[in-house]
């Protein structure tokens, strides 16, 4: 099947069956393209053009359009910095960090759906003028400035709802730099380094209590700090994890640090 989708909604659920009673394992939002390679009935099966992830999604969801279409929107699609946005209709929509859309003016844009917006908050800007804002200060300083404070979300990728995966790759995305979707894949990246050797923005990479498997990442803030997305708070925490803090108990295990970009 050659075709492609452009997400038209600001977030929706990627899936690991065709069945809404699935389990997320991650989202795409708004304007994000993704390439069709199956289907069921009303559920298609994509592979993300950000990251090559697959899953199903549900037509509900997307424009269906062809791969050439999909190529020259994300393109020419800007950047979006959680701004809001307002469709023909009226109805407002929360575009998130990761979401693309086409400037046509300083208020303007294109909606995937081929439609005209308005900007009515926040900003949405070309990818390189994205690059001078978030180069400009340490990658677990933006993460917290953007997420602090963030729900933690099995398969989240938005600040109301993520992972701890998700908050590392939109952080090092929007630097330039992308990563795989999960922890996993994230730690074959990088060069290895050792713990009394860790910089802030390393990231820290942890198996599971009961598995060898890697399961955990997160940001080194600082010697003594982390900033990561996990289910222990609920949500997106800078810490402490030296010898007596709540977060401890992570350094038992440790698996990898890897400096990347």
């Amino acid at each position: 099947m050659s075709a492609a989708v452009l997400i038209t909604t600001a977030v929706a659920p990627l899936l690991s069956a065709p069945s809404l009673a699935s389990e997320q394992v991650s989202q795409v939002v708004f304007g994000e393209g993704a390439t069709v390679i199956g289907d069921d009935g009303p559920y298609l099966r994509i592979r993300t053009r950000l990251d090559d992830y697959e899953g199903w999604l549900h037509r509900g969801y997307a424009r269906l359009t062809e791969v050439a279409t999909a190529d020259h929107w994300l393109a020419n699609a800007a950047w979006s910095e959680g701004a809001l946005v307002e469709g023909t209709a009226g109805l407002a929509l929360r575009a998130p960090h990761r979401a693309r859309l086409i400037l046509e003016g300083p208020e303007r844009v294109r909606l995937p759906d081929g439609s005209a917006g308005t900007i009515l908050s926040g900003r949405i800007r070309p990818f390189h003028d994205v690059l001078l804002h978030t180069r400009g200060m340490a990658a677990s300083d933006w993460a917290w400035q953007q997420f602090a404070g963030a729900s933690y979300l099995w398969g989240g990728v938005t600040g109301s709802g993520i992972d701890c995966s998700a908050l590392v790759q939109t952080t090092f995305l929007l630097r330039g730099i992308p990563l795989p979707r999960d922890a996993r894949q994230q730690v074959a990246h990088g060069a290895e380094v050792a713990l009394q050797d860790a910089c802030p923005d390393d990231l820290l990479f942890f198996r599971g209590q009961d598995t060898d498997a890697i399961t955990h990442v997160a940001m080194l803030a600082s010697r003594d700090t982390i900033v990561h997305a996990t289910i222990e708070t609920g949500r997106v925490t800078r810490e402490s994890w030296e010898p007596g803090s709540r977060a401890a108990r992570l350094r038992d295990r440790l698996v990898a640090i890897r400096r990347v970009g």
